[in-house]
């Protein structure tokens, strides 16, 4: 299937629309095995490592699936980098959303109008129909990807699951189709109940803590 990769800084990004689009919804991390090369050429390097850092995979190729991608305003260097990504980034479709950082009635209609207007511009360049039937549906199968995150998070604090292969289970299915994210999940699910605690008194929690665009 034909991804849209989200370029978000928070977690904004309505994916039951993309998913309502018939498109896999892929959110872009950073690669710390690269240097932001030509992504300095634009971007001063004193800037945000990791929009500089997807600016860099941008210019060099993304995954060839991805045919669009949705920026979500989250911060300052999303906001202004999407121009350099109209400038320098060849997708069939690009789209920026506007985020309010308030939560009041007006910032609520300001951001249903942008959602409309995604949904608009999606079916217009893809030949696709969005509609509330296929939202709802997007929306019961994305509740259930987070529902058994919430599950398997759980699972951390009874000392059967690492936060690192939480971590990575959580990028993973943040990458892959949801029907699949599904799957994938209740498999683990049933294999952590069977697990039994990590009892080593060497053990020492570690917090790390730090910026969340860290991946």
């Amino acid at each position: 299937m034909k991804k849209i990769g989200i370029f978000d800084s928070g977690v904004d990004t309505p994916e039951e629309i993309i998913l309502a689009a018939g498109f896999v919804s892929h959110r872009l991390f950073g690669d710390p095995t690269i240097e932001p090369d030509k992504a300095n050429e634009h971007i001063p390097p004193t800037h945000c490592v990791w929009t500089r850092n997807l600016l860099e995979q941008a210019i060099k190729g993304l995954d060839k699936d991805i045919v669009g991608i949705i920026a979500t305003h989250g911060c300052d260097r999303t906001n202004r980098e999407f121009d350099i990504w109209l400038k320098c980034i060849n997708l069939d479709f690009m789209f920026f959303l506007n985020s309010p950082f308030k939560r009041n009635k007006i910032a609520l209609r300001f951001f249903i109008d942008d959602m409309k207007e995604l949904i608009t511009q999606l079916e217009d360049s893809f030949s696709v129909k969005v509609s509330s039937e296929k939202i709802k549906k997007a929306i019961i199968l994305m509740n259930k990807v987070r529902s058994l995150l919430m599950e398997i998070s759980e699972f951390r604090s009874k000392m059967v699951l690492k936060g690192s292969e939480f971590h990575a289970l959580v990028k993973e299915v943040q990458q892959i189709d949801k029907n699949k994210a599904v799957k994938l999940l209740e498999a683990k699910l049933e294999e952590l109940k069977t697990k039994k605690p990590t009892i080593n008194k060497a053990y020492k929690k570690i917090l790390l803590t730090g910026s969340d665009l860290d991946d």
